[in-house]
């Protein structure tokens, strides 16, 4: 005899009012770390904003200190992210090791229709 179990999760967001509040992210911090033994770079985003962000498109790009050739720069586009929280954007350093100096890192992020600049 074969039993079939099926389950299903469902997503649902729930809006209590007719008002949308606008989307407000904030960079809290940039730092040096590494995922399964390769180097990033991981900025944290956080959308303090009670409303999630559907189309989230971030340019991100690392220069030494000083300098204005860019070292890294990263691309996504088709991001999401839920009201109230944060997460680590990762630039991926390409397999280099991180050398001891300092650096200045530009990040556009385009949150829906409205463009920040960290």
């Amino acid at each position: 005899m074969v039993v079939n179990r099926f389950s299903y999760n469902i997503a649902v967001m729930i809006e209590l009012g007719d008002e949308v509040s606008e989307n407000e992210l904030q960079l809290n911090d940039v730092r040096a770390a590494q995922r399964s033994s390769f180097n990033f770079i991981e900025a944290n985003l956080q959308n303090t904003a009670e409303r999630m962000i559907s189309s989230l498109a971030m340019e991100a790009t690392i220069y030494r200190l000083g300098e204005e050739s860019p070292l890294y720069i990263s691309n996504r586009t088709g991001l999401k992210m839920a009201p109230n929280s944060n997460f680590n954007y990762g630039i991926d350093l390409q397999q280099t090791a991180i050398q001891p100096e300092e650096y200045t890192i530009q990040l556009i992020v385009e949150a829906d229709d409205k463009t920040y600049e960290f």
